[in-house]
């Protein structure tokens, strides 16, 4: 359960320095929204369930966490990061390696229901290393 989180956008290798000014734009936004609650009622994967790469649990919200996503991508282009994908809300559940064919249509009608709250997004820090990948808090921020 240590993994699981929601990328709010990929930044990728930093120097030490451009950390720090990450940090700093990130202390700057302030969406004064509280609290995200969510839910998430279905999987679904990229591209799709037949030939998945990812699978992920679908998040709905109140518009609380595109407002909040919209800022930081905002306030981050300002210094040169910029996604190149849409954003779309969700939770990494499991990835499917390359040379495996899969076809996982029938999770389509998996009928599950999770609710949780988040109260502050993180600036984290991950590293992949032979026993899969380990992140690490950099440096917290309140809603």
């Amino acid at each position: 359960m240590d993994k699981f989180h929601i990328t709010l956008l990929f930044v990728g290798e930093t120097s030490p320095a451009e950390t720090r000014e990450v940090q700093k734009v990130l202390k700057r936004i302030n969406p004064g929204i509280g609290s995200l609650e969510f839910t998430s009622r279905s999987v679904g994967a990229f591209p799709n369930l037949r030939t998945p790469r990812v699978l992920f649990a679908n998040l709905k919200d109140s518009g609380k966490l595109l407002m909040l996503t919209g800022e930081i991508h905002n306030e981050m282009k300002k210094l040169g990061y910029e996604s190149d994908k849409k954003f779309h809300p969700h939770i990494t559940l499991g990835r499917v390696k390359r040379d495996r064919k899969v076809n996982l249509t029938k999770l389509s009608s998996l009928n599950f229901d999770i609710s949780f709250e988040a109260s502050s997004f993180h600036l984290m820090e991950s590293k992949i290393l032979p026993t899969g990948s380990k992140y690490s808090i950099i440096q917290e921020y309140r809603l």
